[in-house]
């Protein structure tokens, strides 16, 4: 009976939507740490929630996280990962005399807008990575959360972080429910942000020695946003490559004695070092993922089999190496002019070089990461290729003065540079 019980409150205290991410019952887990706190959302003095939904109006046509710095929240653990989790909830007044007040999220559509939600560090783009919140951001991904319910956000974190690390959840994608003829809706609401404490021990963390990890992107036409997968690297068959776990962790003290590595996934350990280096000769092409497993002192292990699904695992990200006969070579040169002057010149200037036929997307943002500009989207046969821009944004109205970042994305590389407007 009492297993039945359980499993039953299991069910009931996780909501899901199938291909959507969960909402979790409240209240926030009391060893949460609270990281930020929106403004209070209310109705105003002589309003009743009923009459007016002002509130519930006025968190719809604000962006409730505006680039806050969590960078003083982000561990050595965190950076092992490759990830950090976010709770997010709403809370609203209970002095109503209707029901309960709801809300709802809506998706994570990448498209760089303002319904947009994702990090920025060290002049680069964290998407959330869980795949579950990959939708249009009027796809709703969970609906008729009371207040005080939550959910988890996924995070990608970079194993460095060198200045701020910032976060962004857009206009409208966080709203109270507001059903005319019916009443789930408050005289006030505010969003609040929480962070767990990570559990004290080893956190794996493998790396490939000066080979960055490529995201491919690729768009999901049926979902309308794009879907991020695994993060790999690229290799050369027949060629040493060298691996690092030096990013790895022990959070509680406890020193790292042994690196135990599994270079093709297959459940076999190729080498076992007390050192967090090796190297490894891959004789055939395709891809293999790389497990990592350490052990400290105290015999407690990790290993980076995790997933980039909340609802999965926690355990650090994998590592997926991708053994080709020869690496493609793409590059994005400096815009010119630089600077660009609105007032005085029509173009600039975009030139790139591909070494094969491949699909070829760039993109204008501004200074905070917010899309302007969809420059090309469309294939593009090997050689030296250049477009211009003429200063305007979508509506084709001429852009600010400031800086902006100009993106070259192929299947297997992203590359930025950025620009100067003046006027």
């Amino acid at each position: 009976m009492k297993i039945f019980i359980f499993i039953l409150s299991l069910i009931i205290n996780t909501i899901s939507l199938k291909g959507a991410i969960s909402y979790i019952k409240g209240p926030v887990p009391s060893d949460a740490i609270l990281i930020y706190k929106s403004r209070e959302y209310k109705c105003g003095e002589g309003y009743h929630a009923y009459e007016e939904q002002r509130a519930a109006k006025a968190l719809k046509s604000d962006t409730p996280v505006p680039w806050i710095d969590i960078s003083k929240y982000i561990t050595d653990a965190h950076k092992a990962l490759g990830f950090i989790d976010i709770i997010l909830t709403v809370v609203a007044d209970e002095a109503t005399d209707y029901n309960d007040p709801e809300w709802r999220l809506y998706g994570d559509s990448d498209d760089r807008w303002l319904h947009d939600l994702r990090a920025s560090c060290d002049g680069k783009l964290y998407d959330m990575i869980d795949p579950e919140a990959k939708k249009p951001w009027e796809g709703k991904l969970f609906s008729h959360a009371d207040c005080g319910d939550y959910c988890i956000l996924r995070f990608a974190v970079p194993s460095e972080i060198f200045g701020k690390y910032k976060i962004f959840l857009g206009k409208e994608n966080i709203r109270a429910e507001m059903w005319d003829g019916d009443s789930h809706y408050a005289n006030w609401y505010q969003v609040k942000l929480y962070m767990r404490p990570l559990a004290a021990g080893p956190y794996a963390h493998v790396a490939v020695e000066n080979v960055g990890k490529i995201y491919s992107y690729e768009y999901d036409i049926n979902a309308k946003a794009f879907t991020i997968p695994e993060p790999h690297i690229q290799v050369v068959v027949n060629t040493p490559v060298e691996f690092s776990a030096e990013k790895s962790v022990d959070t509680s003290g406890a020193e790292i004695v042994e690196y135990r590595w599994d270079f093709n996934g297959d459940g076999t350990y190729d080498k076992i070092t007390s050192t967090p280096f090796a190297r490894y000769v891959y004789t055939h092409t395709g891809t293999n993922q790389v497990i990592l497993e350490v052990e400290n002192f105290n015999g407690k292990t990790s290993k980076n089999v995790g997933s980039p699904f909340v609802s999965k695992s926690s355990d650090p990200l994998p590592l997926f190496v991708e053994v080709i006969e020869s690496i493609p070579h793409v590059e994005l040169f400096q815009n010119s002019p630089n600077p660009f002057i609105l007032n005085e010149m029509n173009v600039t200037s975009i030139k790139f070089k591909i070494d094969t036929t491949q699909r070829v997307m760039i993109n204008i943002y501004d200074y905070n990461g917010n899309l302007v500009k969809m420059l090309e989207d469309k294939i593009y046969t090997a050689g030296v290729w250049e477009i211009h821009w003429n200063g305007k944004d979508e509506s084709g109205s001429e852009v600010s003065q400031g800086i902006y970042f100009y993106t070259l994305i192929t299947k297997n590389h992203v590359i930025s540079k950025t620009m100067l407007i003046v006027k």
